[in-house]
């Protein structure tokens, strides 16, 4: 009787954490503004679409499946690999263009969007973003 009991109350609290976690996810999605520049940040089916402006001009425009799969894309003209994965409530975009390679963090808390974006390769310094949700 204690073994499955156990089991029980595992699963229990593997779908409590994760279902805390898909709220979380949720948060991210909308629109966020900072000193002119917008992030939108679309869910479009099984992919999420990451987009970037400057006063109503389209700086960035990504899109690729959030399960850690490579995808190949056009942005701006230049091919870049994104690979977007969830840990946690926050979402990791990491970005390979040619031998560049760039990671970022997103995490949303209420009306605010932070992105903290780690030059992996050449190595630098992170640096982080704080946006506000836009109505």
């Amino acid at each position: 009787m204690r073994g499955p009991l156990l089991a029980l109350l595992g699963a229990t609290a593997c779908t409590a954490l994760l279902a805390g976690d898909a709220g979380g996810r949720d948060k991210l999605i909308g629109a966020w503004e900072a000193d002119g520049v917008t992030w939108t940040l679309q869910q479009n089916g099984d992919a999420l679409r990451i987009t970037q402006s400057r006063n109503d001009q389209q700086i960035s425009k990504i899109e690729c499946t959030v399960g850690g799969q490579e995808c190949s894309v056009k942005d701006g003209g230049h091919a870049l690999k994104v690979m977007m994965y969830y840990n946690g409530p926050k979402l990791v975009e990491m970005e390979t263009r040619g031998s560049e390679v760039v990671k970022r963090r997103f995490t949303a808390d209420g009306d605010a969007l932070e992105i903290e974006t780690i030059p992996i390769v050449p190595d630098g310094k992170p640096q982080v973003l704080k946006l506000k949700r836009t109505k």
